[in-house]
Parts: C-alpha cells; structure tokens; sequence
C-alpha cells in the first residue's frame, strides 16, 4: 500500500531527527531583564518595558489612559515584569507564539466544575486575539472597524497549508477560480470578481503592493502563492479599500504579514512533511529558518526558505503519460531589521519564489454538444488528451525598505518597494486553432500541432510616505504620497508543427504573434482622520486621489489577424490617462468593552487601459482606450466576546454597487475589452470561534452572496438577473481541535476541518458543482518539536476548481481544474 510505503520512507528520512529531538531537555526558563523604570504612567512604564526587553507590545491607549504603575527595579522576565505593572491596573497581557504581547482589559476566568482538564489552576483561558495592521496601524482585530478576517501563519503551517487555495478556503466572502497552473488563481471578495483580465482585488506583503496594476498582462489570474512557512499571518479585509491602499482593490485586499528578527534572542526552526496522492505520485517539503540578533538590541537578521516538491496526479493519455501535473517550488527570504536608536526602526527584506508545473491539473469533461451538467470524465478519472507539453513558470521578487520613526506625537513611515514577476506558460491550442482556423491545415489527431506561448514581465517599483499621529488621542490622523511605475512586457505566439516537430511553412508556421509594453505611472495623496466623540464612539473618513497615466504600444501580426495580409504588422501607441477620486467614512460604537458596532461606506476603482482593437482597425465611434470601474460598498457590523472570553464573534451584511463594469465587448465579430454593465452584490458572513474548556478549540464561518447583473451586456450574451462569473452564492468552513497530555512535556492533538463552496459560474458561462474538501489530523507535539498524520480531501472529492482552456466548441471536451484528490501525509518540525 503507497501509504505504507510512504510512512516507512518517512521513518527512514526523519528518524534519526526525530531521536535526538525527543532527547533534547525542556526548554529554557524564559530570560531576564534589568529593568529600571520609575513610577509613572502606565502607558510610559510599558514603552520603557518594550525597548528594554526588544519585545512588541500593543494596546488600546483608553483602556491604560490615567493609570498609574509602580515602580519596576532588578530582574525579572517579561512576564514577571508585566504582572508588576498591571498588577492594580484591572488589564491583563497576553501572547502565544507570534511574540506580539497584548495588554488588554483583564478577562474573568471560569472554574470548571467537573474533571481535570490539564490546566494550571483549574482555569479556562480565553481566545487569542490576533493584532492586525489592516488600518496601516497596529490594532486587535475585534478593534478593527470593518470587515477583517486573519489566520496566523502557525494556524496555517498546523493545517498544512501551501497555496492560496489553503490560505482563503476557510475565509467567509472569498471565492476563488483556479486555471490548473501553480501561482494561477483569481480572488473574488464578496462577489467582485475580475469578469476581465485586470484584477479586482489587491495583493500586499507588508508594506509593498504586490502584482500589476495595469490590465496588459493578465493579472487577475496571477494571485501570488505565497508559502506559509515564514507567514505571521494573512489578513483578508472585505469591501473597497481604495483610501488606503489604492488601485485594483474593488473587491477588497489579501495582505500577508512577513515574521521579522528579532532584536534579543536566537531561535531556528526546520520542518519536513511527505505526502501521498491516491491516483498520482509522491510529494515532499522542506523548510528552515533562522532568526539571531547580529547587535544587541540594534540588528537582528531573519532569514529563511523551503523547497516543495507537488506530487501529479493527472494522466495524458495522448501522450501516453501519468502524473503529468507533477511540479515544485522553492522559495529564499530574509529580513534585517536595524534599530540603532529607540525611536527609529529601519526594515529590509528580500522574498523570492518559484513555482514551476510540468503540466496543468485540468480533467476533460463532456464536450461542446453535450454540457453539464452532470460532469462525465470524457477519458476516465483524472485523464486529458494533449498533443504537447503544457509547462508553466511563475517567478516572483520582491525587495522591501521600510523606515519607521516615532517622534512621540506621531509616525514617519516610508515604504519603498520594488517587485518583479516573470511568468512563463504554453497552451496546447491544437483543437481550438485546428477547428476555428481550417486553413492553417492542422487537423486535431493527425500530427500537427498548435501550441501557443506566452510570457508577461512586470517591473514595478512603489514608494509610500506617509505621517501618522500617534494613537490613542481624541483626533488621530494620517496624511502622506504614494507613487508607482510600472512596466508589463507581454509576448503572446502560437507556433504550428508538423508531427516531427518541424514548424509549417510561413504564413501558417506562426499563424499569431503579439507583443506589447504597457508603462504605468500613479501619483496619488491621501489623508485619513479619525474623531473620538466620546471614549466609545468615534467617526472616520478618508479621501485619496490617483492620477493614472499609461502608455501602451502593441505590435500584432499573423494570418489570424489578417487572413489576406498576413504579414502585415499592425503597430499602435494609445495612452490611457485619468483622474481618479476614492472616498471613505466610517463609525464605531464600543457598546461595552466586549462589544462593537460598526458601520462603513468606501469606493475602490480599477485602471483603464488601451484595447485590443480589431484587425481591420478602430470601428466607427469606437474609443481606444476603456475607463475604470468602481465599486461603492456599505456594510454594517458587529463584533465580540462571551462567556467569559470563550467564544468571540464577527457578523456583517453588505451591498456593494458596481459600475462600468470591465469586460469584454463584441465589435466587428471581434471581442475587444470594453466598459459594459452594471451589478449588484449582497450578503452576510459569519465567523465564530468558541473553546468550552482548553482542550477543545472549535471555529466556523459562513457567508451568503447574492451578486448579479443589473444591466447587461448584449455582446457578451448577459442579461440583468444574469450571476456574476467566479462567485459561489455559500460557502463555509469549520475547524476543530481537541488536545490532551499525554506524558512529560508531550501533548496528543486530534484536529478536523471541513471546508464548503457552492456552484459558481465559470468564465465560459459554466455552471461548476458545490464541492466540501475535509482534513484531519493527529499528533503530539512540546514547545519545540511537533510530529503528526494527516489527511486532506478525506473523501477524495473532485472539486472542480475553474475552467482553464475558455469557450468550449462543438465535439471539444471541457477542460477543467481539479483539487488534489485524498492526500496522506507526514509532518515534522523541530524549533530552537
């Protein structure tokens, strides 16, 4: 059995790892400080903790305005030092594993009434709040005054995460489409799906706007894949976020949280996991980091990366071969973090990934004559027919520069950002070109072939400089610049074949060839303010206006374009310029300290562009370029804690209204990209975390969305009433995890989670199944090594994720993305 096989292979790669890390000794007493700190105000004992010990500590400035600390003298660790200080304060301070200490007012523990359940003290601890940055400043997510979800990267690593598919499965408002290739994914947020080739949602890594901008290069399909492995968390904020963060986040923003050295101690982690695919081959990951202080309280260095090795799972039997899917990933990072005063803080980093297929993970279903549903494999499970290799590359760079100084009033941030993507990708077009384009001779299954290339460069470069007022005042406030250039070089060709591999005698031999630079310039301002009317309620507004300007020049050639003349080259230079205005406002209402009320209106916008016109020229009336669409968002929400700290909550409803909606038009019998429509979506989320005593955690979320037309496009056959494309109406997810003693510093875990998307509309007017992927896993772990089995896809389901070779033809099958189907797997990672 490939289960046995794999489980004896894993004792023989990670046994020996395994023995000496059951032999290291318990870990080490937590260190000490020599603390000097006088009595004064609260808020200043904990600054003067903070910088002595090199730790991040966090808090709500009215929950510690007027109170007072007794004085702090000798040594004592951070924990000891701070039940000193809070000690008469009514607050309490509490962290885990991300290091971010949060002081928070104290919360009544429970005593249980029955058995033992391994706590100190007989004592029910509360939920971990998890500190978010999603306002660009440092704030508990039940504080947070809009829609915000966050999973820690630990959460992520435990669930055995790897790609975007992982992060925001269990995410309520998310959907997502996959085209079959690693690192090609396109994010829906409540609805606002790309429906066009630019992307609707905005990707950040810390600081730096991540992927384009501009439509040229297909950007709605490129969400990056990130690895977890050096994550602290992944915050996904709902809804506009146009005041702060700009162009292309229509729908929302997913922002990953980096971890960063740290300034005072040495720490190291390695991890390996091995998996097995029923139906497919073996995979495996390794990954390691390091974090050392390079000068005491002044430099420290993080530095980290894995490689991933992604079993296939896909037969070719054109080809006549298996797991054609196989591919891998690695990936590099590191970050230096330089504080050579108290009130200066200077961030560099460097992440690099790659992530390279052989092949995609599409299934042939049915054909044009005969739609789903249902779905019929038209070869056999997990089989296509291909006449070539369909390889893929995606590689990603980002540099980062930060520098932060705290002037006591306020903030200096400056944020300076420069990122490549280079993405590289063949497509078998054999039957699609074969079938529409008689005349270029090539007749699916009889030795000549199409494959058609293409590859998008994207230069960006991104600088952000803003002042912020410092928290917890009656009026905070932020007012700073944001500039982007940006360069996307695009290549699209198709190249015919005879079956020896020799190309076809011109015109037919190159029957496409596309090239194009887009340059993208923004230059916008912004500002942000936010008013406490009382303690507990305050008002916020924001404004921000962009300034786009694009150049794009294209060169197209072929006897596609231009049956008649097929050499002729068609050569066009169109800029693309506009004035754009976003706006926000907001109110919170802190009902109690264990209970919030919000409500929030904001407006996002994407770039125009220029069109791809068609052949015979620009049609009569017809501008070259497009506009942007925009999106206006309004949602009312609320967030807390019960019984005790037990259980905490997080319930909204929303409509957004969609306008200019980008998409494809019909002139001339040609589809050009056009403004064309208007939508509406609506819904609610839920998401709900309990733990009835402090073996047992449990989490659930839900979210309903009802997106549609309400005008519609005539070219593109689309009706008012008519759902929007990538959009599931449910979803849902549940998560659980029951731990025990089980011996010395050994804990035992059982963990189940179980994640639900209903059927969504595809690209091509598809309509995609529900489908429900389910994980379990078991384990032991201490503080430093963690050992466990697991399982995803249970059930071996096959979920079909998107469609990825477009409109479909009569006697062609549909071409679909599937999820991997049940993988076992083993884990282990050892910490210093």
């Amino acid at each position: 059995m490939k289960l046995f096989a794999l489980a004896l292979r894993g004792s023989i790669a990670t046994g020996a790892l395994v023995a000496s890390a059951l032999a290291v000794p318990a870990t080490a007493q937590e260190r000490t400080y020599s603390f000097s700190i006088p009595a004064q105000d609260l808020k200043s004992s904990l600054r003067a903790l903070a910088r002595a010990s090199g730790q991040q500590i966090t808090y709500d400035g009215r929950t510690v305005e007027g109170k007072r600390a007794p004085a702090l003298q000798g040594s004592y660790t951070v924990r000891d030092g701070l039940t000193r200080l809070l000690a008469a304060s009514g607050l309490e301070a509490s962290w885990g594993r991300s290091g971010v200490i949060v002081v928070r007012p104290a919360v009544a523990r429970a005593i249980p009434s029955s058995s033992d359940d391994g706590t100190e003290n007989g004592t029910i601890d509360g939920i971990e709040e998890i500190v978010v940055t999603a306002g660009k400043r440092v704030e508990r997510l039940s504080e947070v005054g809009g829609a915000v979800s966050a999973v820690t990267g630990d959460t992520l690593r435990n669930l055995g995460a790897n790609s975007i598919q992982d992060y925001l499965g269990f995410t309520p408002g998310v959907s997502l489409n996959s085209y079959g290739r690693p690192g090609q994914t396109e994010i829906s947020i409540r609805g606002i799906s790309a429906q066009s080739v630019g992307p609707a949602s905005a990707i950040y890594i810390d600081e730096i706007p991540f992927g384009q901008s501009s439509n040229e290069a297909q950007g709605a399909a490129y969400a990056p894949d990130i690895d977890p492995s050096d994550l602290e968390r992944v915050e996904v904020l709902k809804g506009p976020q146009g005041t702060l963060y700009g162009a292309s986040s229509l729908g929302g923003l997913v922002k990953y949280v980096t971890r960063q050295p740290n300034l005072t101690d040495t720490s190291a982690e390695v991890a390996m996991d091995l998996t097995s695919v029923e139906h497919g081959g073996l995979g495996a990951k390794a990954r390691a980091s390091a974090s050392a202080p390079l000068v005491r309280d002044k430099v420290g260095l993080r530095v980290s990366g894995f490689y991933r090795l992604d079993p296939g799972y896909v037969d070719n039997i054109t080809l006549g071969r298996r797991d054609v899917n196989r591919g891998d990933s690695w990936g590099a990072r590191a970050a230096l973090l330089i504080k050579p005063v108290d009130a200066l803080e200077i961030k560099l980093g460097a992440l690099l990934q790659n992530n390279r297929g052989d092949s995609m993970n599409e299934v042939d279903y049915n054909t044009g004559g005969n739609p789903p549903p249902p779905f019929v494999p038209f070869h056999g499970d997990l089989k296509n027919s291909r006449y070539i290799e369909q390889p893929s590359s995606v590689k990603n760079r980002i540099y980062s520069a930060e520098l932060h100084y705290d002037f006591g009033w306020g903030n200096l941030v400056s944020a300076t950002g420069l990122t490549r993507q280079r993405i590289d990708r063949v497509l078998d077009v054999t039957r699609a070109y074969g079938l529409r384009y008689t005349y270029l001779g090539v007749v699916p299954g009889q030795g000549r072939t199409i494959g058609l290339n293409a590859s998008y460069d994207i230069d960006k470069f991104t600088q952000e400089v803003r002042l912020q007022s410092a928290q917890n005042r009656k009026f905070e406030w932020a007012v700073g610049g944001f500039y982007q250039r940006e360069t996307s070089d695009t290549l699209s060709a198709a190249t015919a074949r005879e079956a020896n591999g020799d190309i076809l005698a011109s015109p037919n031999g190159q029957p496409v060839y596309s090239a194009g630079q887009n340059h993208l310039r923004e230059y916008a301002g912004f500002v942000n303010g936010t008013f406490y009317i009382t303690p507990e309620i305050d008002i916020s507004g924001g404004y921000r206006h962009s300034r786009i300007e694009q150049s794009n020049d294209k060169q197209t050639t072929g006897i596609v374009f231009d049956r008649a003349n097929p050499t002729l080259v068609v050569s066009r230079t169109d800029p693309a310029n506009e004035d754009v205005d976003t706006y926000s406002a907001a109110i919170r209402w802190r009902v109690s300290p264990s209970f919030l009320l919000y409500a929030r209106a904001a407006n996002g916008y994407r770039p125009g562009g220029s069109r791809t016109l068609p052949p015979a020229g620009v049609a009569a009336g017809l501008d070259p370029t497009y506009r942007s669409d925009s999106v206006w968002s309004y949602e009312i929400g609320a967030k807390g804690r019960a019984f005790d700290g037990r259980m905490t909550f997080d319930l909204d409803m929303f409509q957004l209204d969609w306008s200019d909606i980008q998409n494809l038009a019909l002139v001339d019998g040609f589809f050009v990209q056009s403004n064309a429509g208007t939508a509406r979506s609506r819904g609610i989320e839920a998401e709900i975390q309990a733990k009835p005593f402090n073996a047992l955690s449990l989490s659930a979320s839900f979210g309903y969305i009802d997106a549609v037309f309400t005008q519609g496009n005539d070219g593109l056959g689309i009706n008012p009433g008519d759902p929007l494309s990538g959009v599931s109406r449910y979803m849902g997810s549940v998560r659980g995890e029951y731990r025990t003693p089980i011996g010395g510093e050994w804990e035992g875990f059982l963990g189940a989670d179980a994640r639900y998307r209903s059927s969504q509309i595809d690209a091509a007017g598809l309509r995609l199944p529900d489908y429900t992927l389910v994980g379990l896993r078991i384990g032991a772990e201490t503080p430093d090594v963690r050992l466990s089995l697991f399982v995803q896809n249970l059930t071996d389901e096959r979920a079909l994720l998107g469609n990825t070779i477009g409109l479909p033809r009569p006697g062609v099958p549909y071409s679909i993305a599937v999820a991997q189907p049940r993988t076992f797997g083993l884990s282990f990672s050892k910490r210093w």
